[in-house]
């Protein structure tokens, strides 16, 4: 028989306090548009986050924050892709990688940092994802004429990389 130390108001406690940090950071988060210190905050959260593997957290957060957040910065992207970079168990999980592709990076398709990043994760991580959506997400993020070459160039690299993989 498993027994358990835990009372029912801690359970309880928990999970209040779970919620209330829930509410807690979807408020920040709603409140980074006004002002660039909660921006900077809320940034580092959902890197601790990454570093950390909550992938809990995560598949709460990162939708969050394209509503309040209208571009990532260089260092922010570079920082989160290389910690996204160390996982493969975590993208088997299908609402881990739609809350990751679909409800975050896919909505800054016509930023070319974010666009260069979610690219350079795709480069990597394409062999762990599920082949439906790295299609998806390649039709999403499709370059414009206003990207880069190397933008482009790459994105048509991964597209045929992907192509043979799924063939």
């Amino acid at each position: 028989a498993v027994v358990s130390t835990q009372s029912t108001g801690d359970i309880m406690h928990h999970e209040m306090g779970s919620k209330y940090r829930d509410n807690v950071i979807s408020n920040l988060v709603s409140c980074t548009s006004k002002d660039p210190l909660v921006k900077t905050l809320v940034m580092h959260y959902v890197l601790t986050l990454a570093q950390n593997r909550n992938i809990e957290r995560l598949k709460m957060v990162l939708p969050l924050i394209p509503d309040s957040i209208s571009t990532l910065d260089e260092v922010f992207m570079h920082v989160l892709v290389s910690y996204l970079l160390q996982y493969q168990s975590e993208w088997k999980q299908a609402d881990f990688c739609k809350a990751v592709f679909n409800s975050f990076l896919n909505k800054y398709g016509e930023d070319e940092v974010v666009l260069r990043h979610v690219l350079r994760l795709l480069w990597t991580a394409h062999l762990h994802l599920d082949p439906d959506l790295v299609t998806e997400t390649l039709e999403n993020i499709a370059p414009q004429p206003s990207h880069s070459s190397q933008v482009r160039d790459l994105f048509m690299q991964l597209s045929e990389r992907t192509a043979v993989v799924d063939t």
